[in-house]
């Protein structure tokens, strides 16, 4: 290896906080709190913005599990950081819905708005900004969305996550996008709208196509919103139109909103569908998994971090020239484990100082946790050049090397441990209802590790829900679909549902190995017998579970389905071909630095109307997109 290399991969590197704002990206270990909790939420992975929706911002390669990101020393001159950049996900229905909070809770009104808009009132007064598909995005529904997403990477700023100052010039202030290319943050606010409305309108599309209409509720809370905020606007003596484009942007009117909101219920209701059964033949499987069979090889390796400075060619050498006498003592796990208090001094004292570790020794304690992993062919979490030598085969267990991360200040210290192979662990998938004793109310907080004790009459009762909701499902057409939507409206266990704002849906539980759960859940998802949309009643010290069995496979076969389901969904998006009107989005917003540290009532703050052209990058907003 190159002492002196910088090595670099394709894909962005880790979520790496600036000194100054670094916060924990703590990694819960599995059902931490809870033995139902199958998969633990992560700081990196979802801004949690209320308690039915989710914001899920970029993320291609989440950092290998750590108690706590890494703060880099700072640089002179330019800010500069390599960021995932993904297209933002709605999770997937409402990143425009949770981000609206911001302003929402400021004005008093509920956490999300959708004006009816009727005839008469103007759809489009700036123009078509983007033809996504077949669906013309007007002007209006262009600056919602990207006051939106400012806001939501602002927000993350403020968490440490991005070293985005937003005092400063947009256009000044650079970041490395997912292609390795340099560009402003002005640039990727505009790149990350339209590849949030090409996602949100692929699944409108598609949902419309495939007869998705709005639910009744989602009807009545159009309406209800539109009520509070005529309400809103009427006690600011202003017109509708008028209040609705002073707080969510220029040229958005009553109609803009509606039409934007039911495009995106419309998409969270197909999307709902794409997480049901889709059906993989043994066909399509086989082809997928000969072709890509490589990248589901996992190796062991264990790691270890320092701070890297960059402040000179000088600095740079003296780093790597420590970095490489800390590897010279390193020949088992147990020995990197004893030198964290030296290698990793620099971020104990940090961390301790920011409160994230009462002392340095459970600093040290909690960074001893995290240091062993695995990692797959295909993660370049670490640069390829990381992952080419521990997949080599020359690369023997015990060796060592080293990874500078320049951009962000650090050097990992690598011990391989293991040989590449394929995860035959059997993992499980199933959806779940919960129905608890004594307490009817969905409260997760019921579902905690301490044991309850309910009387006989209590259990008889949620035997009895159970039974009845059970019967309910047995009514309808009997689909994985009508299982979850059942789970979502009922389930005590509000974790595995969307109103526990972790990502999943229906009361998922999936990808879960032997040992998460109570015993009698468990003895029944991992039954041989168990075919697809088997249901049955199990019951636990928790309550009785409605269970609905989806799959049973090696760890490595259900990365597999999952990877193939992400393929799906990547053809659907792409082929929603975007197309940007030149003339209209000259008018469009551009975010404009604040001018102090004081917020004002909007969650807009910081971005301006039409005048705001200023700093526009010459670049196309996504790659494929085509100006008039």
């Amino acid at each position: 290896m190159d002492d002196e290399k910088k090595w670099s991969g394709d894909e962005p590197q880790k979520d790496t906080a600036p000194p100054e704002a670094t916060k924990p990206s703590v990694r819960y270990e599995e059902n931490d709190n809870w033995e139902f909790e199958a998969q633990a939420p992560t700081l990196d992975d979802n801004f949690l913005a209320d308690d039915q929706f989710e914001i899920q911002m970029p993320a291609e390669k989440p950092r290998p599990a750590e108690s706590v990101p890494a703060a880099p020393a700072a640089n002179s001159g330019e800010k500069q950081v390599t960021v995932r950049t993904a297209p933002l996900k709605i999770a997937l229905f409402c990143l425009l819905f949770a981000a609206v909070v911001a302003v929402l809770a400021v004005l008093g009104v509920r956490y999300y708005t959708v004006p009816n808009g009727k005839e008469g009132e103007m759809l489009n007064p700036g123009g078509t900004a983007l033809t996504v598909g077949e669906t013309k995005v007007s002007l209006g529904a262009y600056n919602y969305y990207y006051s939106r997403i400012v806001q939501n990477y602002l927000n993350y700023a403020n968490y440490g996550y991005y070293d985005l100052d937003s005092t400063k010039d947009y256009s000044k202030q650079y970041v490395t996008n997912s292609d390795g290319e340099k560009i402003t943050w002005l640039q990727m606010f505009k790149d990350k709208t339209v590849d949030q409305i090409q996602y949100v309108t692929s699944y409108y599309e598609a949902g419309q196509a495939a007869g998705i209409t709005l639910t009744a509720d989602q009807k009545k809370s159009i309406k209800e919103q539109m009520d509070s905020l005529k309400s809103s606007a009427s006690e600011a003596n202003q017109s509708l139109d008028d209040y609705i484009e002073k707080e969510f942007g220029d040229y958005c009117t009553a109609a803009t909103l509606e039409t934007v909101q039911e495009q995106a219920y419309i998409a969270e209701n197909y999307y709902r569908h794409t997480l049901t059964r889709s059906n993989i033949s043994d066909a399509e499987y086989n082809a997928f998994y000969k072709e890509h069979s490589k990248d589901y090889y996992n190796c062991a390796f264990a790691f270890i971090e320092m701070t890297y400075d960059t402040t000179s060619a000088e600095t740079k050498a003296a780093s790597v020239k420590k970095a490489k006498e800390y590897l010279t003592k390193i020949h088992s796990v147990k020995d990197m484990k004893k030198m964290i208090p030296t290698v990793c001094a620099d971020l104990i004292k940090r961390y301790v100082a920011g409160g994230y570790f009462e002392n340095e020794a459970k600093a040290v304690d909690g960074l001893s946790e995290y240091v062993e992993n695995t990692m797959t062919a295909k993660d370049t979490s670490y640069g390829k050049e990381t992952t080419q030598w521990l997949f080599n085969d020359s690369t023997k267990v015990g060796d060592t090397t080293y990874y500078c991360d320049e951009e962000n200040g650090f050097i990992y210290l690598f011990i391989k441990t293991g040989t590449p192979k394929l995860d035959e662990t059997s993992v499980y998938s199933v959806r779940h209802l919960l129905v608890t004793p004594g307490d009817d109310s969905k409260n997760s907080s019921s579902t905690s590790s301490t044991e309850k004790k309910y009387t006989k009459k209590e259990w008889a009762a949620a035997k009895e829900k159970a039974e009845k909701l059970l019967a309910q499902y047995n009514k309808t057409d009997k689909t994985e679909y009508d299982f979850a939507m059942l789970a979502e409206e009922n389930s005590a266990d509000t974790n595995s549902t969307s109103a526990g704002g972790q990502g999943v849906f229906g009361g998922m539980i999936e990808g879960t190995k032997k040992g998460a759960m109570v015993p009698e859940f468990e003895k029944w998802a991992m039954d041989d017998s168990r075919k697809y949309g088997d249901v049955a009643i199990v019951k636990s010290k928790y309550g009785y579970h409605i269970m609905y069995f989806i799959d049973k496979c090696p760890q490595y076969q259900y990365n597999c389905k999952k990877d193939i389901f992400s393929n799906r969904e990547t053809q659907m998006v792409d082929g929603c071909a975007v197309k940007e009107h030149k003339t209209a989005m000259k008018k469009a917003t551009q975010a404009k630095p604040e001018k102090s540290t004081t917020t004002g009532s909007s969650a807009t703050a910081g971005t301006t109307g039409s005048s705001a052209t200023a700093g526009t990058t010459g670049s196309s907003a996504t790659s494929g997109a085509t100006g008039e």
